[in-house]
């Protein structure tokens, strides 16, 4: 079990990371907060605003818990699905990233390895 915030949780399973993956990009492509998401995805499943004790009870479950609704996992799920094109750019934006981490932190290496030979 791994802990959060002095929580103990157990090791999500594939779909749930899944699901908080599509929550992250959908968050992200969207530029807009953890609790927008909420409130969006809450609008579109139950057809109203929800109301600000229902997005505190259940917002700050989350944030304990890190568990997402399963509205609020099909809002993502959805989003991912009929936006390709932000969050494809934002997965290449990642590995592009990672890439040049990877090529900075073998430059860094090399220029250790350097420095250690002259002197």
């Amino acid at each position: 079990m791994s802990r959060r915030a002095g929580i103990p949780m157990s090791k999500p399973t594939d779909w749930q990371a899944a699901d908080f993956n599509d929550f992250l990009l959908t968050k992200a492509a969207r530029e807009t907060s953890d609790y927008q998401i909420f409130v969006d995805a809450y609008r579109d499943w139950y057809g109203h605003e929800p109301t600000q004790n229902t997005l505190e009870r259940v917002f700050g479950a989350y944030l304990k818990s890190g568990d997402l609704p399963h509205y609020v996992r099909h809002y993502a799920r959805e989003y991912v699905a009929s936006h390709p094109g932000p969050v494809q750019t934002l997965v290449e934006r990642h590995r592009q990233s990672q890439r040049a981490n990877v090529v900075a932190f073998g430059m860094l290496v090399v220029l250790v390895l350097f420095a250690m030979a002259i002197a």
